[in-house]
């Protein structure tokens, strides 16, 4: 997880740092696929049995998770 974003005037809030993810993946000569924010509703979920796909429909995480799944999809393509 990537930042927090503040829910009363969402800023993002880097709680861990700035820079990891890009660091790591450059030390393995990779690429960093997507940044996913921290989402204190994800415990909820997970603790209840349900999943981001249907309970967290159009909001940031969904559209990150979205962005990953495009991301992995491209790659797969290209090595076909």
């Amino acid at each position: 997880m990537s930042y927090f974003v503040c829910p009363n005037c969402e800023e993002r809030i880097f709680m861990y740092g700035q820079g990891g993810g890009e660091k790591l993946a450059a030390e393995l000569s990779s690429d960093l696929l997507v940044q996913i924010p921290q989402d204190p509703e994800i415990v909820a979920l997970g603790d209840s049995g349900r999943t981001i796909p249907t309970h967290m429909r159009n909001t940031l995480l969904e559209e990150k998770f979205k962005d990953l799944a495009k991301e992995v999809m491209e790659r797969l393509d290209k090595k076909g």
